[in-house]
């Protein structure tokens, strides 16, 4: 019953991956895991919920941020055929 809420989540998470200045901060090797998901939360602060922001940390750490645009047309494909 969250399909909404996951939808706009990611929509969100999208535009920041796809910034410029984001992309390069993902991309640098010497930032940490948690600095990256950090930078993504601020920039979202109080527009995620808890699940979230842990899915952030989660592609972060294994270095997946970079394809968030990819997962969510990919989310938005099975919730146009679920719905």
């Amino acid at each position: 019953g969250r399909l909404a809420d996951w939808s706009a989540a990611l929509a969100n998470l999208a535009a920041v991956a796809a910034d410029a200045r984001v992309r390069a901060a993902v991309g640098d090797p010497n930032l940490s895991a948690a600095k990256v998901a950090g930078l993504f939360l601020s920039v979202l602060a109080g527009k995620l919920s808890g699940e979230a922001e842990n899915f952030v940390r989660v592609l972060a750490e294994n270095g997946r941020l970079d394809v968030l645009g990819e997962i969510r047309a990919q989310y938005e494909a099975l919730k146009n055929e679920r719905e």
